[in-house]
């Protein structure tokens, strides 16, 4: 389906689609030790010293269905958790360890359609996953 820049001509329309992007729960986070120094989790147990991660949030499923789609929305599909330094605030003494924040990086962006197949169920849609109905 090709969508012009002006979405909101497709909204509210019946569309039929070939999948949907399914959100991934694979347990992967950052996290500090007692001294302050992150480390990259996962949930197994196992940890490791390290300053990103990579991270999938969402997978494309293929299911066919139709629905309307009632809005767009850009997902982050695969990104990274970067521990960073906040470095604003240099006074002279070295690295301060409570100066260390979590930053989300998004690596991979769709634009996707939010479509309502039944009663309060929707899915997010990738734009090139759809077809219009007549």
């Amino acid at each position: 389906m090709n969508v012009p820049s002006d979405m909101n001509n497709f909204l509210l329309k019946k569309v039929s689609c070939d999948g949907f992007l399914a959100k991934v729960k694979d347990g992967r986070f950052m996290s500090y030790d007692e001294n302050h120094v992150p480390y990259a989790c996962c949930s197994d147990g196992s940890s490791q010293e390290s300053e990103e991660v990579d991270k999938t949030y969402y997978q494309f499923k293929e299911s066919h269905f139709s629905g309307v789609i009632v809005g767009f929305k850009d997902v982050v599909v695969q990104g990274k958790i970067c521990a960073c330094y906040d470095d604003a605030i240099d006074v002279g003494v070295g690295t301060i360890p409570e100066r260390y924040y979590f930053e989300k990086v998004p690596v991979e962006i769709k634009k996707c359609a939010i479509v309502y197949y039944a009663n309060n169920l929707k899915h997010l849609v990738p734009i090139e996953c759809l077809k219009e109905e007549e």
